[in-house]
């Protein structure tokens, strides 16, 4: 009487006892009716009095008792505490108790295996059931693999029946159809809630139809057989469950017109014992309607069953909810409002989730999109997350940047979590806005606004990708660096890509950064190749290694993540190969670029494009070049790729591959081909080139005829290499001929010349030279400065070949003769001869005019002392000249 309550009194009885049996402990338990409070007493009473178990009945009453699953735990480890002996059967009863919370189910689970107690048939299923309502169905299946690997313990329908239910939950259709393989080889019966579960698992991968080939084999009450797993399900009797799983599938395959048939079906009893679709069903068929008319029927259908006074399905908020979201397709806001207010005559006051599905419907009406969270407001509904979203998207649509950010900044006033898909229009809206300026302005002002868990990828990472990118466009590298190390946690693949595109895009681009952020990156998103590396990331960081001439990184990077395995697309896309190849090019390295070029398709699965081409015949050209510099200096060997090589050929041969390939030549290409040609003599080659490109490029567009002056150039050069001048003349009359953007220009009369002077035609390159001068083509005289200070006017050759030289200084020294002279003879003749061009180590124009001044009109002349590049024939010298030869009547 003096004690508080009954518990107390059961605990001061038992203590006042000397020797307790084991039944009055678990009579005493009992009476306690499951009270945790005072269990660890009463165990610590059964270890005073030598008591080392407990009856299963006794603790399968204690775990039934308590209200969790932690509980549950705390209780098992009291009992290991105090000593007593768990059976399997106890470890079973704590197991149960732990079916809301599966991963305390689990760790009890290998917690008993680790005690030494072996897991029996009830065990399994215990565990599986508490994995099977919230549980990965991974951990499921895992379970049932290691109960069928033991011998001693048969699996049960039950076992199989609750692997079932897991897939139903999480798994995926193999899943399902592997334990009704099983259940059918064990000759288990299959009924219809197994078959639901393989529904469910249909519904979720949108597979309705087999869903639908499911549910027409059973209406007919035919067995439905997977031909491709060798599996029959015999036809069950089948309940609205099952039937609006088969609807849910069609909804999430967007099957509209099955749903309908479905639906049609019910209601005219072609389903024995179903009756009426019921509410779960009208509201699967609106979620698979995407018209607003069919929508309105439907409701319009709901709302007239009120008249029956059995099988009445009246619309509910869910409802109108799907009837709204039906008019999201096509942004039809008024049969929104209109579904908005039908739901108030009908008494169903509009809640957040239909405003929501009706801000969605704006599409790119950003006002009525802001008028109806208005009227939300006023209507006293708080408007969420998914509001305030469906209006940022409206905005996001027409660019209305400014506003969207003053939503998101009352979004964040209101205490709301703002989610990914919050920052994915925010962004979009803020790209909408014009300047560069205001658009980092903005991005920066939205990061200031995010806390810490928001500056994650997984909720922030457009805002931090869009803001990154944006710093990295206008090449400001350290902006969009401190961005990115601003991350909180692990980087996704679009963050990256952004960061590694400011590398690249930086001035001078960040090549080692690169290397550093991508060989340091877990990405694995994208990824193409056996390496774990993202394949768009790739791209930059290789661009990055290329752009800074730093072709054998971007050579490495290409060799270690570039290649795609067999059942994937390409890693790398072709203008990376362009900007690799365009590197080695640029670093005197065509043999490197060819081999890329070449392995592109058949190592990397790349078809190289017309840019690829054009890059490597380029490079090819300049390395000809460069062979022929080098054999003039004796410098050549054969040790080297480079040496060895016929580049001009290799030219060739990738013009005549460009052509078989059916791809786009251009006159840049066709120049270096001949130009290449040129540079190793092979004038036939050249020609035959340039008369190949012709036939083909009759009618060209205006920005490519300018470079078909280029390969003009190149094959009159190659002509005047191997002697051919009467070829290198018609060239030359041809360019005349034809005109406009292909005119002679300085370079051709300088190669024509050069053929012209090699094969001794002084006559006719002396009027070839005349005819460019009048024609404006060559222009030998400029002003210079005397030895006083003063203006003069001299013939500046330095950039004259040493036959344009020698034709220029024919025409002075004859025209002296004439009435008309082009240089007066008072005046000493300064001639600016530099090092001559194509001179590399010894002067060549200087001993040409000498020599011809000297031998052909007995003139003689003396370099200047204060500019060993200028050659002077004084005046008198000319006179003297003049006074020779001058013919008198």
């Amino acid at each position: 009487l003096e004690r508080k309550n009954r518990y107390e009194c059961i605990l001061y009885l038992i203590e006042k006892q000397t020797s307790v049996k084991q039944q009055v402990i678990e009579a005493a338990l009992v009476g306690l009716n499951g009270n945790s409070l005072y269990h660890e007493q009463m165990l610590k009473l059964c270890q005073q009095h030598g008591i080392t178990s407990l009856s299963s009945g006794t603790c399968t009453f204690l775990f039934d008792q308590v209200s969790n699953a932690t509980e549950a735990v705390s209780l098992m480890h009291e009992l290991q505490q105090y000593g007593m002996h768990t059976s399997i059967q106890v470890w079973n009863a704590a197991i149960h108790a732990c079916t809301t919370d599966w991963q305390m189910a689990v760790n009890l689970f290998r917690e008993c295996k680790r005690n030494g107690v072996t897991p029996n048939e009830r065990t399994y299923r215990q565990v599986m059931k508490a994995c099977a309502k919230s549980g990965p169905v991974r951990i499921t299946l895992s379970l049932l693999e290691e109960l069928q690997s033991r011998e001693n313990i048969e699996v049960s329908a039950a076992i199989l029946g609750t692997a079932l239910g897991s897939c139903a939950k999480t798994g995926t259709r193999e899943d399902a159809i592997s334990i009704l393989i099983q259940m059918q080889t064990q000759k288990i019966p299959i009924n219809i809630i197994h078959v639901s579960a393989l529904l469910s698992t249909c519904a979720r991968d949108g597979r309705d139809d087999i869903a639908l080939e499911l549910l027409e084999c059973f209406r007919q009450e035919n067995p439905f057989y997977l031909s491709e797993y060798n599996l029959t399900i015999p036809p069950a009797p089948l309940d609205l469950l099952a039937i609006n799983i088969v609807l849910a599938a069609c909804a999430k395959a967007r099957n509209y017109g099955d749903a309908r048939e479905i639906v049609e079906q019910i209601k005219a009893g072609d389903y024995a014992g179903i009756e009426t679709p019921d509410v779960f069903s009208y509201n699967t068929l609106l979620s698979a309607c995407a018209d607003p008319v069919q929508a309105k029927a439907i409701v319009k259908e709901m709302r007239m069953s009120r008249r029956h006074r059995y099988g009445a399905v009246p619309p509910t908020s869910i409802t109108y909810t799907h009837a709204i979201s039906a008019c999201r397709r096509n942004s039809d806001i008024e049969s929104a409002l209109f579904f908005l207010e039908l739901a108030r005559n009908d008494g169903i006051a509009p809640n957040v989730y239909m405003y929501s599905a009706a801000i969605w419907c704006c599409g790119c009406d950003g006002d009525k999109a802001l008028e109806l969270l208005e009227k939300m407001r006023t209507s006293g509904c708080t408007p969420n997350v998914v509001s305030y979203n469906g209006v940022l998207s409206a905005l996001a649509l027409q660019g209305r940047s400014e506003e969207a950010l003053s939503l998101f900044e009352e979004l964040k006033d209101d205490n709301l979590k703002p989610i990914r898909l919050t920052f994915q229009k925010l962004a979009s809206a803020i790209r909408g806005s014009t300047e560069d300026i205001a658009r980092s302005e903005m991005l920066e002002h939205v990061l200031a606004l995010m806390n810490r868990d928001e500056v994650r990828v997984r909720t922030g990472g457009p805002i931090l990708q869009a803001l990154i990118r944006q710093y990295g466009a206008g090449g400001r590298y350290i902006e969009a660096r401190r961005v990115f190390d601003q991350i909180q946690g692990p980087v996704d693949a679009h963050c990256l890509r952004a960061m590694l595109y400011a590398c690249s895009a930086g001035e001078p681009p960040r090549w080692q950064d690169a290397l550093s952020l991508l060989h340091t990156s877990d990405i694995v998103e994208g990824t193409r190749g056996p390496a774990k590396v993202d394949s768009k990331a790739l791209t930059y960081a290789i661009l990055a290694c290329a752009k800074a001439d730093q072709w054998e990184e971007a050579l490495n990077l290409l060799k270690l993540y570039g290649r795609p395995d067999a059942n994937s697309i390409n890693a790398i896309q072709i203008p990376t190969f362009g900007a690799l190849l365009k590197a080695c090019g640029r670093c005197g390295q065509p043999a490197v670029a060819l081999r890329l070029f070449n392995d592109m398709e058949s190592v990397f699965g790349v078809s190289p494009n017309e840019d690829c081409y054009r890059t490597v015949v380029i490079a090819c050209n300049q390395a000809e070049h460069d062979k022929q510099r080098r054999l003039r200096l004796g410098r050549v060997t054969d040790d080297t790729e480079d040496d060895f090589l016929q580049w001009w050929e290799c030219a060739l041969s990738l013009l005549r591959r460009m052509n078989e390939s059916g791809l786009k030549t251009d006159p840049q290409i066709y120049s270096s081909v001949i130009s290449a040609c040129e540079a190793a003599g092979q004038w036939q080659r050249a020609l035959g080139v340039l008369r190949s490109m012709l036939k083909t490029k009759d009618k060209v567009e205006d920005e490519y005829s300018r470079l078909n002056l280029y390969c003009f150039n190149a094959a009159i050069s190659a002509c005047a290499k191997g002697g051919a001048w009467v070829e290198a003349l018609e060239l030359y009359y041809r360019m005349i001929e034809k005109g406009g953007a292909v005119t002679p220009n300085f370079i051709t009369l300088s190669s024509l010349l050069v053929a012209l002077d090699e094969a001794g035609q002084k006559e006719l390159a002396q009027g070839t030279y005349e005819e460019g001068v009048r024609d404006g083509i060559v222009m030998p005289w400029k002003m210079a400065r005397s030895k006083d200070g003063g203006q003069i006017r001299a013939m500046d050759l330095h950039c004259f070949s040493a036959a344009m030289a020698k034709a220029s200084i024919r025409s002075v020294i004859e025209s002296l003769l004439s009435s008309k002279p082009d240089h007066g003879m008072n005046e000493d003749l300064v001639i600016i001869v530099g090092r001559g061009k194509g001179s590399e180590e010894k002067q060549v124009l200087l001993p040409a005019v000498q020599s011809l001044l000297e031998r052909e009109y007995g003139i003689g002349g003396e370099i200047d002392a204060r500019n060993a590049g200028r050659f002077i024939v004084s005046s008198k010298a000319l006179k003297a000249y003049v006074d020779k030869h001058q013919w008198h009547e």
